[in-house]
């Protein structure tokens, strides 16, 4: 498996069985968090991987605070833009450092925050259909693949873009889930910092809905998209908007 040290959730989203028996080439796309702290030696094992396009799923402001992100030689760089659904529901970035711990319980205590994330998770598929029907796109071109796609922590606006990747190549929904739920073990020091940085009187328990990938959230976002469109390809089609004619093209690229 390929990994990187400096890079928070690097994976590959191949090696998964379709229900035809293909399998998704490993090699083709893969997944992390942002790239601001990347090592020379990192940055060029994503040049000896042949990156080649690089999707990034950040904001401005999310970029402003993760810091740059160096790409790999010859890569270029797509910016589809959309916001943390970690920390956009109630902009519980702003409300954190509010110093007003009882506000915090009082809106995500009790099963609240998991609750945020559920629908954050739906919001994905249903709010954002430009951005990842042109991600599609960009990886089902001539010179899409291999591609990193990523956001500021690769969990959440990457865990749907890889669940999306591998629904379309027909792996199925307990595979995707599992997939989706691995961020957690490679995500286990960055949640414990985060979660031991929390400001005075936060307890923990309130937020660690927004760190885990939990296999609900993914669940959540296949549900809508299967109660919205039917399948994936309708979804892709006529949800994202995307050529049926690309859809198959980026289908058999992604496939042995």
């Amino acid at each position: 498996m390929s990994t990187l040290r400096s890079v928070a959730n690097f994976r590959d989203i191949g090696g998964h069985e379709t229900a035809s028996g293909r399998i998704v080439q490993r090699g083709r796309v893969f997944r992390s968090g942002h790239l601001a702290n990347i090592s020379e030696a990192d940055l060029q094992r994503l040049d000896e991987l042949g990156i080649r396009c690089v999707i990034d799923l950040r904001t401005g402001s999310d970029a402003a605070l993760d810091g740059g992100s160096p790409l790999p030689r010859g890569a270029r760089r797509v910016q589809l833009p959309m916001g943390d659904p970690a920390s956009a529901p109630m902009d519980i970035r702003e409300m954190l450092t509010g110093n007003d711990p009882a506000a915090v319980e009082h809106h995500l205590s009790d099963g609240q925050a998991t609750r945020l994330m559920l629908d954050a998770a739906q919001a994905l598929v249903v709010e954002h259909c430009k951005a990842y029907g042109l991600m599609l796109q960009e990886l089902a071109s001539q010179d899409g693949l291999p591609a990193l796609v990523h956001c500021s922590a690769g969990k959440d606006r990457t865990g749907w873009a890889a669940s999306l990747l591998l629904a379309v190549a027909g792996v199925c929904d307990e595979a995707i889930i599992d997939h989706y739920v691995e961020s957690n073990r490679h995500r286990v020091v960055e949640n414990a910092r985060a979660l031991e940085a929390l400001p005075a009187g936060i307890d923990p328990e309130w937020m660690r809905p927004f760190y885990e990938c939990r296999p609900a959230y993914a669940r959540a976002s296949l549900a809508i998209m299967r109660e919205r469109w039917g399948d994936v390809d309708r979804y892709v089609v006529e949800g994202l908007r995307v050529p049926a004619r690309d859809l198959e093209t980026l289908r058999e690229r992604l496939l042995t």
